[in-house]
């Protein structure tokens, strides 16, 4: 008999074209599991130190504070510093810098400080605590996300580099990480955010420049009877925490443990070196 090329090659084109198909099917599948295994991935992937998010009103950075335990306080240091004990604090998210006055005038308008204008990279100064509430509720009306002060518990966690036994944020060398009296570069003036070496999370100035307020009541005793969970400090007071020191303050006064209180409503002297980052929680 006479054998039918035809029919063979036909069969053979038709095997190889369904061999193409079926390894373009594989390999479509192949590209997409490996997709969604990474998209996966990252969606499920929790916050690393070193991210940092944007807040697209005021393009205010801020960065992702880790969860952790550690030693909040100092026992050799003022009475309002002891005892020393263990706090574990929730991560979360805090301002990269202190807040500037860009970033003020962006939600408030017009320019917070105690000096003539600065510039826009200079931090706001010569806040009182309500000034901060109305900053913040300004930005949260914006509804990009949810702002707040810090609990002292996580600006000390956050100053110490995430808990760090540290003497100041950022380390044992405070003209390294911050200004202080003894190395301010224009006498009573602040300076910008960001010029000293940041601390080991990537967050700048938390030591000098402008000493901080925080949403705790102040209480000299607190500590020893202080939660070890996410503490929030006392129920009620008659003045706020305020951290890290000024520029004008001397420099131990700058130290990672120290504790300063302000009254929410104040004209003083004191006031004029106070200002303020912002807090935002996991999400």
């Amino acid at each position: 008999s006479t054998r039918d090329w035809s029919s063979d090659v036909c069969s053979s084109d038709l095997e190889r074209a369904m061999g193409r198909i079926l390894l373009s099917v594989l390999i479509a599948v192949g590209v997409f599991a490996g997709t969604a295994l990474n998209d996966s991935t990252t969606t499920a992937a929790e916050n690393q130190p070193g991210d940092v998010w944007k807040e697209p009103f005021t393009g205010m950075e801020f960065t992702w504070v880790p969860p952790g335990c550690f030693v909040m306080g100092n026992h050799k240091g003022d009475a309002d510093e002891k005892p020393a004990h263990e706090v574990c604090v929730a991560g979360f998210w805090l301002g990269k810098y202190e807040v500037t006055q860009a970033e003020w005038a962006k939600a408030i308008g017009g320019v917070q400080s105690w000096h003539i204008t600065r510039g826009e990279r200079f931090p706001v100064q010569g806040t009182q605590y309500v000034d901060t509430q109305s900053f913040i509720g300004v930005l949260n009306a914006k509804g990009s996300s949810k702002f707040r002060l810090p609990t002292e518990a996580e600006w000390e966690y956050a100053c110490r580099s995430g808990g760090k036994p540290e003497s100041f944020c950022g380390g044992s060398d405070v003209d390294r990480v911050a200004w202080h009296r003894d190395n301010r570069v224009d006498g009573n003036l602040t300076n910008q955010v960001g010029m000293k070496e940041p601390n080991g999370l990537g967050i700048f100035d938390m030591s000098g420049n402008v000493a901080e307020w925080v949403s705790d009541w102040y209480a000299e005793d607190y500590y020893a009877g202080s939660p070890r969970d996410n503490p929030k400090g006392p129920p009620s007071g008659r003045a706020h925490v305020v951290r890290g020191g000024g520029w004008i303050d001397e420099a131990r006064l700058l130290g990672s443990a120290v504790r300063a209180q302000g009254k929410a409503k104040t004209i003083s002297t004191k006031l004029l070196i106070r200002g303020f980052r912002l807090a935002r929680d996991a999400e």
